[in-house]
């Protein structure tokens, strides 16, 4: 009779864990405050300029970076010169360069591309585009919280 009882009891017991085993923890709950949908950015400027146009976008809000994702430009020029690049706070040495503008009708340019680009909080993301009499630019991307 003992060792039904201890049969009974090791059974019961090897139901008990494996029961507590298989019950599912639950994940901890987490915040993903760095996802790009989360506080989007986007910034579109049109300017009228003669000898080369510094287009000044949105400034970043203190307390955040701009990551920006995606630019693009369209301008008139009669210069050889064709060059465009995104700058932060007038630092030349912060220039990312488009690709090579395409000609899209009489003196008129565009270029399109996606980048990774970081701007840091209270600066002012620019674009440089030269010789122009038209100039309309966009910047995309999203704002990081700095903790």
């Amino acid at each position: 009779m003992l060792s039904r009882t201890r049969r009974f009891l090791s059974i019961l017991a090897v139901l008990v864990l494996a029961t507590v085993c298989a019950q599912a923890q639950k994940p901890a709950l987490t915040k993903s405050v760095d996802e790009p949908g989360r506080s989007p950015y986007s910034s579109r400027v049109l300017d009228l300029c003669t000898g080369g146009c510094v287009l000044n976008f949105t400034p970043v809000p203190a307390g955040f970076r701009l990551v920006v994702t995606h630019v693009a430009v369209g301008f008139t020029s009669t210069s050889l010169s064709k060059y465009v690049y995104l700058q932060y706070g007038n630092d030349t040495f912060s220039a990312f360069f488009l690709p090579v503008p395409n000609p899209a009708g009489d003196n008129y340019f565009i270029t399109s591309t996606p980048v990774t680009y970081y701007v840091e909080p209270g600066v002012t993301p620019q674009m440089v585009v030269p010789g122009t009499a038209t100039a309309t630019a966009t910047i995309v991307g999203y704002l990081v919280a700095i903790p």
